[in-house]
């Protein structure tokens, strides 16, 4: 039993009302965003739609007194959602791990778009990516901020199968996770066991326990009521490898460059938490089992000493956690969190109008049969 992709726009609104409670008018741009996205028949070929966001942006990277800008491709991409798709006038916002709900419903309430800059797989523009395509592709204009605004807060009305950093999790799920931010699928979602154990977990949270007939049924639902996609755009880390393979596209040299950028900030991530996490956690466990046995204790079993060191190592070999790691000493620390805002992870630099750069290296590079000073620290143009 795996999920079943939406197979055209009929199934598509039948999961919106289903899920969701979306029908008609309200429905509408977020049946043609799946369309997009799952690569109905009859809809416009998102790769296609993509590329001319690509030819947009160069234009926009490349106009006059662009080149000494700070931010450059993230002002270029704010300037043209701004001006011809209703987004938000912002500074550019930066979200340096998971946000809270709250957080981050007030983003997408007010417009802003944001680089995603801790997890490499998923791309720092890849929501940009989704909402800009779609509104060049079905020619929403100022619309497109309006139908990206309204996501904000809305949640399923029943449970989904998805995933959450302790598995499969049957939850409801918020309708952006549903449209542009599904996890990859992967085999091990579809063990039974996992599904169950998931099902069990919130059957014990509900204040009448569910019928068995009733928790089978809910467990039968999975092929269609999840939060999960295997091929689909609606999977970020989807976009960003799409967006990252088209060796002639402007977006694609941006995509490696800014993965060489994260790159290097794993590698720095991983110093610090070796620095600063992992060593006072050894030392703190070997004092702490220590004590313990000059007491005839046994409270720091051979168990919890596993433990310790397999949460001191994961935080090490995580890729998300060396980034995040890099990112937070990089705005506390060494911006002195200067652009940290009251939001954890949320950090709001702002785009000042006069504000110039000294060049940390200019090429001339050609895109789109276009040529054009691209900025890029030295060794890493690729």
């Amino acid at each position: 039993m795996t999920i079943m992709e939406m197979r055209d726009e009929a199934d598509a609104r039948q999961r919106l009302r289903d899920l969701y409670g979306l029908q008609g008018h309200d429905a509408a741009p977020y049946v043609q965003l799946l369309g997009l996205l799952c690569g109905f028949e009859g809809y416009p070929n998102f790769a296609r739609e993509l590329e001319k966001l690509s030819v947009l942006l160069w234009a926009e990277y490349r106009k006059p007194g662009m080149e000494d800008r700070t931010n450059r491709y993230t002002r270029s991409i704010i300037n043209l959602a701004n001006r011809e798709m209703g987004f938000a006038t912002q500074d550019n916002v930066v979200f340096a791990g998971p946000l809270g709900g709250a957080a981050f419903g007030k983003r997408v309430r007010a417009k802003v778009l944001w680089k995603d800059s801790f997890a490499l797989g998923h791309g720092e523009f890849s929501h940009s990516y989704q909402w800009l395509v779609a509104g060049l592709a079905f020619n929403w204009g100022p619309a497109t901020g309006q139908h990206y605004a309204n996501v904000a807060g809305r949640m399923s009305k029943v449970p989904l199968f998805t995933k959450d950093n302790e598995g499969i999790a049957y939850r409801r799920s918020p309708l952006w996770e549903y449209l542009v931010d599904c996890t990859r699928w992967q085999e091990w979602f579809d063990n039974p066991a996992n599904l169950t154990s998931a099902i069990n977990t919130w059957s014990k949270k509900q204040a009448q326990p569910p019928h068995p007939q009733e928790l089978d049924a809910r467990l039968k639902s999975h092929p269609s009521a999840n939060a999960l996609t295997k091929e689909t755009l609606r999977s970020a880390n989807n976009v960003a490898s799409l967006a990252a393979k088209q060796d002639k596209w402007f977006i694609s040299f941006y995509e490696a460059r800014r993965a060489a950028v994260l790159k290097q900030a794993q590698a720095r991530g991983k110093a610090l938490i070796e620095r600063f996490s992992t060593s006072p956690m050894q030392r703190s466990l070997d004092i702490a089992t220590r004590d313990a046995g000059a007491r005839g204790g046994y409270e720091k079993t051979d168990e919890y000493t596993r433990r310790v060191n397999k949460d001191a190592r994961r935080a090490v070999d995580h890729p998300i956690e060396r980034i995040k790691a890099d990112r937070a000493w990089h705005y506390s620390i060494d911006k002195g969190d200067r652009y940290s805002s009251q939001d954890k992870y949320v950090h709001e630099k702002p785009i000042l109008e006069l504000e110039r750069m000294q060049h940390k290296g200019q090429y001339w590079l050609e895109f789109h049969g276009e040529a054009g000073f691209v900025n890029a620290r030295p060794g890493l143009v690729v």
